[in-house]
């Protein structure tokens, strides 16, 4: 498969180098790639349009594909390394601190949540980032309730079982005809189950 891949790559940044395409097929080839778990060819691919200069094509897409492929295949591997575990977390880090924190950086806000508290063992920075994140995100209730849901496992993971349970709670409240709500409600049944009430 991975040689598949390779191969196919190959053959995408010649048809992007002759046709003037500008990395196109290049971008389309790393996202087939990783969608098909072929982790270190995507890389490649998007490390390769990067490579080209902000004024590629798809320099921004490609830049943001990275850091999720990254963290796909980080959070895929079994045992995760932590170096690679904190090599990604500068780079988070980085792409956020340039970036901001506001809707346009959510997908990567809650990716470098998930990452800090569960791999990196940094549960706290990742209850600030995402109460940070709660706080500018007062005009989208979905996008406020997504990262108040990551807040609830994070709390559950910390040992903070009230605090979960009545986090799980406000997003119930909140979108109770939402699949936001549903999973919430879902998770705190689950959470009452465990803890035998």
């Amino acid at each position: 498969l991975h040689k598949d891949y390779e191969e196919a790559l190959v053959l995408a940044k010649s048809i992007d180098k002759r046709t003037k395409m500008e990395g196109i097929k290049t971008y389309e080839l790393a996202s087939i790639a990783a969608e098909n778990k072929d982790y270190e060819t995507a890389i490649e691919a998007l490390n390769y349009i990067i490579g080209k200069g902000e004024d590629a094509h798809n320099y921004v897409f490609a830049k943001m594909k990275l850091l999720n492929v990254k963290y796909l295949q980080l959070t895929s591997s079994s045992p995760v390394k932590l170096l690679d575990a904190v090599n990604l977390e500068r780079e988070f880090k980085k792409v956020l601190d340039e970036n901001g924190i506001h809707s346009g950086t959510s997908e990567w806000i809650r990716m470098y949540a998930h990452l800090l508290a569960f791999y990196v063992d940094k549960p706290q920075e990742a209850v600030d980032l995402l109460t940070e994140a709660m706080a500018n995100s007062v005009r989208d209730p979905k996008e406020k309730n997504q990262y108040k849901l990551d807040l609830g496992d994070i709390q559950l993971y910390m040992g903070d079982v009230w605090d979960a349970s009545l986090t799980y709670s406000q997003i119930d409240k909140d979108m109770p005809n939402d699949a936001l709500g549903n999973e919430a409600k879902y998770k705190n049944a689950k959470l009452s189950f465990y803890i035998g009430e």
